[in-house]
């Protein structure tokens, strides 16, 4: 898909952000998954970018989804392995992605992978891991 594209190709360039939200405003499909991962758009807005960036581009999800019918996706969706966005901010020990979706978007912090973990069990980083307790 276009979006999950130039989610995964963003170098923190405002045209490239400008991209992105075109994108997500004009109703890109934010629950389509890649085919061989299952990732979301905003699961690889998770897995795949800094953490500021990260931040912005999930957060354009839901500023963008209040002048939307359409859904901004399930945030609980899961890829082929069953991790869901969550999984994916703690694994990549990004804090302030983990703190938005769980704050903001509602993320449940009781689902496990197919390895039967939890978000917690995937980070590398004591603020992710504290706040995730």
């Amino acid at each position: 898909s276009p979006l999950l594209l130039a989610i995964q190709t963003f170098k923190q360039d405002q045209k490239e952000m400008d991209i992105i939200k075109e994108l997500i405003k004009n109703y890109a499909d934010l629950n389509f998954r890649e085919e061989k991962t299952g990732f979301t758009p905003i699961m690889m807005a998770c897995h795949l970018n800094t953490e500021p960036d990260a931040l912005k581009i999930v957060q354009l999800f839901v500023i963008i989804d209040t002048l939307r019918v359409a859904s901004t996706g399930n945030v609980d969706a899961v890829d082929t392995i069953n991790n869901t966005c969550l999984h994916h901010a703690a694994l990549t020990n990004k804090l302030s992605v983990v703190k938005y979706l769980i704050e903001n978007q509602k993320a449940k912090t009781d689902l496990t992978n197919g390895d039967g973990s939890f978000a917690i069990d995937l980070t590398m980083n004591a603020d992710v891991e504290k706040y995730l307790s």
